[in-house]
């Protein structure tokens, strides 16, 4: 049987600003043989590097399951809820903060935490169709803020912490997870899905595929709740996992 491949991108297939050559040949391969490879990613449309979106995939997930499409054309889309008054809640509460978008990000403040959204808009640019098109929600602080946000938001809207000083907001109904729910449900019976990553937010695709693969610089909790291990992604990680499946 045939498989959809489901791709994290930091740590997974984007290793220091670039795709490591390997992946590249080894999705290449993979499509060759009658696969279908797709992007799994928290990130937004409008976060993710160009050659990212040349590669040929057959699909992307953006944005933790609320902004899909598969073969050119959009199969879901799910902006974050109310994101103009969120946005008021989390302004008063003094944090730094990104509004993320479908096609376009905004920043509130320009420092060294948003060093991707330097060349960003300020949120004060913000029109009506802006906040129409945010999928969520970046948080950046130096000091704890779990309580506080999660204090300010309505149940439908989930905080997501990365690293020491971030977190996101995002709706609480979808995930990386969901995103294989539908794009399964596009295509209907005729795969078998793998996912690959190497974080606790791929943890809801790892319970929603057939195979789940970490990537060898994947934290060790993680690697404990997959299939399969393959090498660090600047090790040709990914190239050899997809050996080791046989997909290629």
């Amino acid at each position: 049987m045939k498989r959809i491949i489901f791709l994290d991108l930091d740590g997974t297939l984007w290793d220091r600003g670039k795709i490591p050559r390997s992946a590249i040949r080894a999705i290449r391969q993979a499509q060759k043989n009658g696969n279908k490879v797709f992007l799994n990613t928290g990130r937004a449309r409008s976060e993710i590097n160009s050659s990212i979106l040349q590669l040929g995939l057959n699909g992307y997930c953006f944005s933790a399951g609320t902004d899909i499409e598969a073969e050119g054309r959009p199969i879901f889309y799910h902006p974050l809820k109310d994101a103009q008054e969120i946005e008021q809640r989390i302004k008063t509460l003094g944090y730094r903060y990104a509004m993320e978008g479908s096609q376009q990000s905004f920043a509130n403040s320009q420092n060294v935490l948003l060093q991707h959204l330097e060349s960003k808009p300020p949120v004060t640019a913000m029109r009506a169709e802006d906040y129409r098109q945010i999928m969520k929600i970046a948080i950046h602080s130096h000091r704890h803020f779990d309580d506080e946000i999660r204090a300010v938001l309505p149940d439908d809207l989930k905080l997501t912490r990365f690293g020491r000083f971030g977190g996101e907001i995002t709706d609480a109904r979808f995930n990386k997870g969901t995103a294989i729910d539908t794009v399964e449900s596009y295509y209907g019976d005729a795969y078998l899905s793998i996912a690959c990553g190497d974080s606790d937010n791929d943890l809801p695709m790892f319970l929603k595929s057939d195979v789940s693969v970490a990537m060898g610089n994947a934290d060790p909790v993680v690697k404990q709740q997959v299939d399969h291990v393959t090498d660090p992604v600047g090790k040709e990680g990914l190239y050899k996992a997809f050996m080791q499946l046989e997909i290629i």
